[in-house]
């Protein structure tokens, strides 16, 4: 319940305080949430003339708890107003950042708000009880895009070799294409193969032989990077069927890659890449680096997170707000 209204509430900035709102702000005491606890009202007091310049109250981790324990105590309960008024607020304090800056009068505002679409999509539910709200459309189509993130790319040998193997061998460890035997590049296409809980044993076996060959060979940082390539290129490909339009490229603690990292890339442009290198983006991972040029090379990992795309109706500054705050940067 609590998921499922925290995607209805958060799709417009409208739902939350104003991203361009500030003030100084501060967590209750153990002393503030045990009165807190005693009725709504001291939750959310109604706001005195001095509440322009008040910070807003923040819930204690006690009374997020206690609220929480409160909301799920009874999970087939019908869904009244007032829970769902207590569901907005739980949610608000629990996600809304620490160093969001926000006045009394502000959150005020915001909950009226808030609560405005909750009798909203109350109303919509009670005119018509058998449509599925909008909400629940928003979260079965997320599903469905997740659904397609998770399946596998099967990619073709001839794939491999025209998209894969030319933009491995950019890298300066790499000889060039006409050069690389036909049976290595054979051996890193079945080598980087995904291996999941869904493959069967000859693929566990094609792969595992194909890696003791190319290992035997020389092989093993190309590999590495081959199956990095692979796994972003395929990864890419199924955002770009899924309605994604854009990635965000994480690099971990890597020195070589630490201005790429956190850097939100377009998929048209990521997917270019592999094709020349006159992309406006680098390969991912790139192909020129210091650690590629290591007399022993050991390139670093590249992972791509596929970043939702602002929808019809949705406040485009409020969408960059979430997207700079909930995501991870690296």
């Amino acid at each position: 319940m609590l998921k499922s209204l925290f995607g209805r509430f958060a799709r417009r900035r409208s739902t939350g305080p104003s991203s361009a709102e500030s003030a100084s702000m501060r967590r209750w005491s153990k002393e503030e949430s045990a009165a807190g606890k005693a009725s709504p009202e001291a939750k959310n007091p109604p706001v005195p003339s001095s509440a322009e310049s008040t910070p807003m109250r923040r819930w204690a981790e006690e009374e997020l708890a206690a609220e929480l324990a409160s909301l799920e105590s009874n999970p087939n309960a019908p869904l009244t107003k007032e829970v769902a008024y207590r569901v907005t607020d739980y949610m608000v304090q629990h996600y809304l950042p620490a160093d969001a800056e926000r006045t009394q009068a502000q959150w005020q505002e915001a909950r009226k708000r808030l609560h405005a679409r909750v009798d909203e999509s109350i109303a919509e539910h009670q005119a018509n009880p058998d449509a599925k709200p909008a909400w629940q459309k928003e979260n079965e189509a997320r599903e469905a895009r997740d659904a397609q993130l998770r399946a596998p790319y099967r990619m073709s040998r001839d794939e491999f070799m025209t998209r894969i193997m030319p933009a491995l061998c950019r890298f300066p460890f790499m000889p060039a294409p006409s050069q690389v035997h036909p049976l290595d590049a054979s051996n890193l296409w079945r080598a980087s193969f995904p291996i999941t809980a869904d493959s069967t044993w000859p693929e566990k076996y094609e792969a595992r032989d194909a890696k003791d060959a190319l290992i035997g060979r020389g092989y093993n940082t190309a590999l590495e990077v081959c199956s990095n390539l692979r796994a972003n290129y395929e990864l890419l490909r199924k955002a770009k069927a899924a309605g994604f339009a854009e990635v965000r490229v994480l690099t971990g603690r890597c020195k070589c890659f630490e201005r790429l990292g956190g850097q939100d890339v377009s998929i048209a442009d990521a997917l270019a890449a592999f094709d020349d290198g006159s992309a406006t983006v680098p390969l991912l991972p790139p192909a020129e680096s210091a650690c590629a040029r290591l007399e022993s090379p050991r390139v670093c990992h590249v992972n791509l997170f596929p970043l939702e795309t602002p929808r019809e109706g949705d406040d485009p500054e409020f969408a960059a707000w979430l997207k700079e705050h909930l995501r991870v940067k690296r």
